[in-house]
């Protein structure tokens, strides 16, 4: 399980990402956590 900090910031970022392209419908945004450091990938 993610730390609740860690959790909500990756929320936001999906949430920021999708807002941004104005995109609706189901979709994944995947998070790569390694300690501190987060990558994401957008399919």
């Amino acid at each position: 399980m993610l730390p609740e900090e860690l959790k909500q910031m990756v929320y936001e970022y999906a949430y920021k990402i999708a807002d941004t392209v104005d995109y609706i419908g189901a979709g994944t945004v995947e998070f790569i956590v390694d300690g501190a450091e987060v990558s994401i990938l957008w399919r």
